[in-house]
């Protein structure tokens, strides 16, 4: 039954990869499409299949070489309760459970459970390589590490040197953080009371912005460009707006606010993309943006919420992934957004139906899947030039390049996009 279902799985693929094949014509260009590998992240898993083994339903132990592994680059995913990292062979390198949630780049991660008084981090294969005895909740990024305090007031950069820790600065803000992101030496946060403050290397203030305007006060996302001379953020609740800063001698100053027709009441994501020429954010049912050298706003209706955004660099493509809410009973409806609780509803619906076999697994029930598409948006024209539909409970994207990595559920699919 599992190998039908796996097959059935890898077919179903394939079929989407052609789907993705009939790109409309009216933007004169041409995608081509690749299917490099398929991977499953699922415990006990298969090794990869390549594009070429896929379509002959079989799978190979050396992909993409007759010698093995040729792993140049590698990828960290979350997939619903499992996490690790995966080769660009498709090889997975290592591969585990969340604790109670995770945070991790390309190259380490912290796995830790609710309450932890030392953060152990691990390197892409799963060995230890440092500890720092201090309780908080680990924030990675690229080459630094922020600390969040159990309070969730307060957050301190971390430097780590092999076996060595120490503290290099720490940061107290009036309220709740709720959105942080880092370039370079600077880190840019925001609370939920309406405060932006942006820090430097040694935690002195670049910026401190208070909102009092909307009806609720709040910092709902924040975004710096890749070389930190630019800050953005989306700010309170009806109306929402995001407002735009750009670096100078004597810190941040604001450049551009735009009123925004919705609002969201929920964390969201907001980033710099494409050489830091776009900034984009999440809207309700929809992802919009400004391109900031011609000040042109933009607005990309989707059928659902968004689940994760990302550009193709090599190619100019905005790649946007959408679902709707989980199905499945009140149960399911509830515990949209929170993998937990999302979990346990589908367990508790699946032990309710029991195993029918064969013969009736296609009639029964899937609590918690959402059904949506990854659109391929032509960054400047804004014209969708391809489209996949996709449907999972778990999701995760990631470009790199010419590589689009799509995770649905337990595995994940690496696309290679060609222009031709």
């Amino acid at each position: 039954m599992k190998r039908r279902k796996r097959t059935t799985v890898l077919l179903a693929v394939v079929l989407l990869a052609i789907y993705l094949l009939l790109f409309p014509r009216g933007t004169g260009e041409e995608i081509q499409l690749q299917v490099r590998w398929i991977a499953s992240v699922a415990e006990g898993a298969s090794p990869p299949a390549t594009g070429a083994q896929v379509s002959e339903g079989r799978a190979s132990e050396t992909p993409e070489s007759e010698g093995g592994s040729r792993d140049r680059r590698r990828w960290a995913f979350r997939l619903g309760d499992r996490f690790g990292y995966l080769g660009d062979s498709g090889t997975v390198l290592f591969a585990s459970d969340v604790l109670h949630h995770v945070s991790m780049t390309d190259e380490r991660f912290v796995n830790y459970p609710d309450v932890s008084q030392t953060v152990v981090l691990h390197g892409p294969d799963g060995t230890m390589r440092s500890a720092i005895d201090a309780a908080g909740y680990p924030l990675l990024f690229e080459d630094r590490m922020l600390l969040l305090l159990p309070d969730g007031t307060t957050i301190a950069e971390w430097s780590i040197d092999g076996a060595t820790a120490h503290r290099v600065w720490q940061y107290s803000i009036a309220s709740v953080y709720s959105a942080i992101d880092v370039a370079g030496d600077v880190t840019l946060v925001g609370d939920i009371d309406g405060r932006l403050v942006a820090l430097d290397g040694a935690g002195g203030e670049l910026l401190h912005y208070r909102s009092r305007s909307g009806r609720l006060p709040v910092v709902v996302a924040v975004a710096l460009s890749s070389d930190a001379m630019m800050a953005a953020a989306l700010i309170d609740v009806e109306p929402q707006r995001v407002v735009v800063y750009r670096r100078d001698d004597e810190g941040y100053t604001q450049t551009a606010e735009y009123t925004l027709p919705a609002s969201l009441r929920r964390p969201a994501r907001m980033r710099f993309l494409l050489d830091d020429r776009f900034l984009v954010w999440e809207q309700p049912h929809a992802l919009a943006g400004v391109r900031l050298d011609t000040d042109t706003r933009f607005e990309l209706p989707l059928g659902a919420p968004v689940v994760d955004f990302a550009a193709v660099e090599d190619l100019g493509l905005l790649a946007v992934l959408y679902a709707s809410e989980a199905t499945g009973g009140d149960a399911a409806a509830d515990a949209i957004g929170d993998t937990d609780a999302a979990a346990d509803a589908a367990a508790a619906d699946t032990a309710s139906t029991g195993d029918a076999g064969d013969a009736g697994a296609a009639e029964l029930p899937r609590p918690n899947v959402r059904s949506g598409e990854l659109v391929l948006y032509n960054a400047v024209t804004r014209i969708p030039v391809g489209r996949l539909p996709v449907e999972a409970r778990h999701f995760f994207l990631h470009a790199d390049g010419d590589t689009v990595l799509l995770g649905l559920d337990d595995r994940i699919v690496a696309y290679r996009f060609i222009r031709g």
